[in-house]
């Protein structure tokens, strides 16, 4: 994910990289599985790491970041990804359509 701006690729594709990878992986069997918010806390510290490495547009990015200018709702959506939260809840609520 921290290679994803030298690709000189649009915010949203790389948001879509990161899902499609890092997020992918990370919730693999998510589905039926029980989370804790301790479990969430974690989850959701890890993938905003990911998403401001793929966010990062360069130094001026850094310095209004430092400033407390952008907070990681600014970030994900200028990613156009979702919350960690939202995503497992939606996968558990499409697999719980499948069993009825």
């Amino acid at each position: 994910y921290r290679q994803l701006p030298r690709l000189r690729v649009s915010r949203h594709l790389r948001g879509r990289v990161v899902q499609a990878t890092v997020e992918a992986s990370l919730l693999y069997g998510a589905e039926i599985k029980y989370f804790t918010q301790k479990e969430f806390s974690r989850y959701r510290t890890f993938m905003n790491r990911c998403y401001r490495g793929a966010a990062y547009e360069g130094k001026r990015d850094t310095l209004t970041a430092m400033r407390g200018e952008r907070n990681m709702v600014d970030v994900r959506l200028s990613l156009g990804v979702d919350d960690i939260e939202v995503t497992v809840r939606a996968k558990q609520m499409s697999y719980l359509g499948h069993l009825a």
